[in-house]
This record gives structure tokens, sequence and C-alpha cells, in this order.
């Protein structure tokens, strides 16, 4: 069995690898029976956010491991997990409808390498990948 918060990890780290932009983990198991996370990210065009998508499913489905729904448009992926849901958007559509507004009670945690640290990326240069508070 799968860690949740071993798996969000995991995968936010597989999307920063597929240069996904404002990774962001909301531990939404306080809020709601849904899901215990939500992770968000983002790509910079429909070919991106797909590219994310597949990659994603990929990885999973090698470890035995498939979302139990999917909806997916061409500029907004949802995969639930059971879980962990994962919200791949394209950045427009992250503005619009702002999603984190909604769970704005939810312990979140920005889980991107460019967003750890001092907001430099100097953790990187360290070695410190930036996921370990997940």
């Amino acid at each position: 069995m799968n860690n949740p918060n071993n798996l969000v990890r995991e995968m936010a780290e597989l999307l920063d690898s597929k240069k996904a932009e404002d990774i962001l983990v909301l531990d939404i198991s306080g809020q709601s029976v849904l899901a215990d996370y939500f992770l968000i990210c983002s790509g910079r065009s429909e070919v991106q956010v797909h590219a994310l998508y597949d990659e994603l499913q990929e990885k999973m489905s090698e470890r035995g491991i498939y979302p139990i729904h999917l909806d997916k448009s061409d500029r907004w992926i949802v995969l639930d997990y059971g879980d962990i849901i994962v919200h791949i958007f394209h950045s427009e559509e992250r503005k619009f409808y702002n999603i984190e507004r909604l769970w704005a009670d939810a312990a979140s945690r920005p889980a991107s390498r460019e967003s750890s640290g001092d907001g430099k990326g100097n953790d990187k240069e360290n070695g410190n990948s930036g996921f370990q508070n997940l």
C-alpha cells in the first residue's frame, strides 16, 4: 500500500522534473472526505499540460497505480487517485478558477524546487530538493 504523503511527494517531484510550474500541495484531510491531498500544478501551454498528464500517468501505471476517475480537457486535467487528487492546469485556467482560494483553510505547501528556501533557488545549489517538507 502506498502512503499518500510519500506518493504526493513523488508525484510533485515527477511533475517538477517535467517543468510543471507553481506546484502546490494542499492537505485537505481536515476539511474534506474527498481526499487527503490536492496536488495542483500549471503548464504554460496545452501541449505541456498534456505532457505532464502523460508522464504522470505513465510513471504511476508502471507502479500499478491508476486513477479511479479522470476528467480531461485541453486546459485542465483532473486525476483522482483516491487519497490524492491531481489538478494539472493551463496557467490561464488556474488563475481564472483559483481553486486554492476555495481551499484557503487547508495547509498548503509549495512543492516546486523553485519555491523552496529563500525564493531564489539557492537551496537547489546546496542539494536541498525542496520536497522534504511534504
